[in-house]
């Protein structure tokens, strides 16, 4: 079985139930690299990334993914989200190849975790 993370990034909190668009991400703006923008921390869009990690595979978001957002939901401690995601990938590998393109979908039900990380 291969390991996976998705990380998916929005420039402002998702707060309520909906579709929220993933755009494009591309190796010069890879939050990973030392010379990256803060794309983070001051994300100019949303963007996705998705990592095989057990296989050494990564990939970036293209244009005309979603995020659905099906529920919110308070538990004893806080909220938890739940919803599903599609969206087109490039393999970082063959960035520049019509064959290194994933399609990614998945689902996910994850704890609403409060931060008070300031960004400069």
């Amino acid at each position: 079985m291969t390991t996976q993370r998705i990380v998916i990034n929005r420039p402002d909190s998702v707060i309520a139930v909906g579709a929220y668009a993933i755009d494009s991400l591309s190796p010069i703006e890879d939050p990973s690299s030392p010379t990256a923008p803060p794309a983070v921390c001051a994300a100019p869009r949303p963007w996705a990334v998705w990592t095989a990690l057990s296989v050494g595979i990564g990939s970036y978001s293209r244009r005309g993914g979603t995020l659905v957002v099906m529920q919110i939901d308070s538990v004893p401690g806080g909220q938890v989200i739940s919803g599903h995601f599609t969206f087109t990938a490039q393999r970082v590998d063959l960035y520049t190849d019509p064959l290194g393109v994933l399609s990614i979908t998945g689902s996910f039900v994850a704890p609403l975790v409060p931060s008070n990380t300031v960004c400069r």
